[in-house]
């Protein structure tokens, strides 16, 4: 057994040989007609519920460097 639009599908399409339509057409006859059995409805899904839990804080296992400001080397004449 295939899929059921599809099954679906054809049966319209040899219903309607005669006439010489178009894909498209027969799509949009097959839908007016297709109706879903009960097994291929949704389903509804419970919600599940956060966790609620404090984050883990890390610690670097290396120390951090600390960085000094640069003196800027100047251009030219110093200044007095």
């Amino acid at each position: 057994m295939g899929n059921p639009w599809i099954e679906h599908v054809m049966k319209t399409r040899r219903a309607t040989a005669g006439a010489g339509k178009s894909f498209k057409e027969i799509l949009q006859m097959a839908k007016k007609t297709y109706k879903k059995s009960p097994a291929a409805q949704k389903k509804v899904h419970k919600r599940k519920t956060k966790r609620k839990t404090k984050r883990k804080i890390h610690k670097r296992k290396t120390k951090k460097r600390k960085t000094r400001k640069r003196k800027r080397k100047s251009r030219g004449r110093k200044r007095r």
